[in-house]
């Protein structure tokens, strides 16, 4: 008997984001199956993505009952004033 796969999910909003990580599950037979979640994050603005991205993951923590995660990526320009 083939054990379940446990549910993980991509939350995005992006449909292009989440089929290209599906096709990505496939090809390399990730033991999960991927659903997405188009739940809304609060994103913030700061200086580091490091900080965007944990309040994004606070801001859905308890509103999703199982494995998920996001995708994010900045782009920063250091310009003095």
């Amino acid at each position: 008997m083939e054990k379940e796969k446990e549910t993980i999910y991509f939350v995005t909003g992006n449909n292009s984001k989440f089929n290209e990580i599906q096709k990505l599950f496939q090809k390399e037979d990730i033991s999960y199956e991927l659903k997405q979640n188009t739940i809304k994050a609060t994103e913030i603005q700061a200086a580091n993505i490091k900080e965007v991205a944990i309040s994004k993951l606070n801001s859905i923590r308890g509103k999703i009952n199982s494995s998920f995660f996001i995708e994010d990526a900045g782009f920063f320009v250091d310009a003095p004033l």
